[in-house]
């Protein structure tokens, strides 16, 4: 009797630790992807089963971005059809009409709505024109997928190698600025030194503005374009480029276009706008 207590008692134990163990993976997944809960219809893949679909060529693969930041760097093999594009039901269909393979969305990363939303589109479209094919979607991004697998990418239309390395982030370090530092600089009496950028997309802001006083200049990465007139202008003026984004993801997405445009005087928030917001608590609140 004690031994079949004693059995009893390590079996619940056992689904007790099993249930913790789930909770606290289930914990950890949201807070490594907090956009899949406002789109848990969708499919997910990890890094290593897109690697892995990539080797075996399993899927037809979309780049859900604008072109520059496509161009910039891909998975070899991706299409690409941006998420916003105003022909993608068109581009979509066009683009399947021969294709009998799983399909699966990428963009630009953790923080990045566009390949959910491509996911999204995507599916309603196969559902209302009767095409039985499954759409995942790798939200880890392009970025993560490079990381882990530089030699299935393109940069600027070239594999990488030492000549085209994927991306010097030493090099982006040495812009990199405290939060302390960047207010002081911002509140500074200097203010016609420097232009101050937010590339902060609206669903991803926790407040619209950080700096009240001052005057901002506020694009996205998904105008590359007018960013590059910005930047163009900034380094024309010779003004210091003040830049901050939400993560710091989003500061290597600018990167290529900032070295295009010949800008030397720059300096970006470390640790976005999240560690703005830590250090302005530490100020004000005792």
């Amino acid at each position: 009797m004690k031994k079949i207590i004693l059995l009893t008692l390590s079996f619940l134990l056992l689904i007790s630790f099993s249930n913790i163990n789930a909770q606290v993976s289930e914990e950890a997944l949201d807070k490594t992807y907090p956009n899949r809960k406002f789109y848990p219809q969708l499919q997910y893949i990890s890094t290593e089963q897109m690697t892995h679909s990539i080797e075996m060529e399993k899927y037809f693969i979309i780049d859900a971005r604008p072109q520059l930041p496509f161009e910039s760097l891909h998975i070899k093999g991706a299409i690409n059809i941006h998420s916003g594009d105003k022909s993608f039901n068109e581009k979509f269909l066009t683009a399947i009409n021969n294709n009998s393979k799983p399909i699966v969305f990428y963009c630009g990363g953790l923080a990045c709505l566009k390949s959910y939303k491509a996911s999204v589109k995507a599916i309603d479209l196969l559902r209302k024109n009767n095409i039985a094919l499954s759409v995942y979607t790798y939200d880890s991004g392009i970025s993560a997928f490079a990381h882990a697998n530089p030699k299935w990418v393109l940069k600027n239309g070239k594999d990488i190698s030492p000549d085209n390395p994927l991306l010097d982030i030493a090099e982006i370090k040495k812009h990199a600025i405290s939060a302390q530092n960047f207010t002081d600089i911002i509140r500074s009496d200097e203010s016609d030194e420097f232009v101050i950028l937010d590339i902060r997309e609206s669903n991803q802001k926790i407040l619209r503005k950080l700096f009240m006083f001052k005057k901002e200049k506020k694009l996205t990465l998904l105008k590359p374009e007018k960013l590059i007139v910005f930047l163009n202008d900034v380094k024309k003026e010779g003004k210091t480029l003040m830049v901050y984004g939400s993560v710091e993801k989003q500061i290597e997405s600018l990167y290529p276009l900032i070295k295009m445009s010949g800008q030397k005087k720059w300096f970006y928030l470390e640790g976005g706008e999240h560690a703005y917001s830590q250090y302005m608590i530490k100020q004000y609140v005792k």
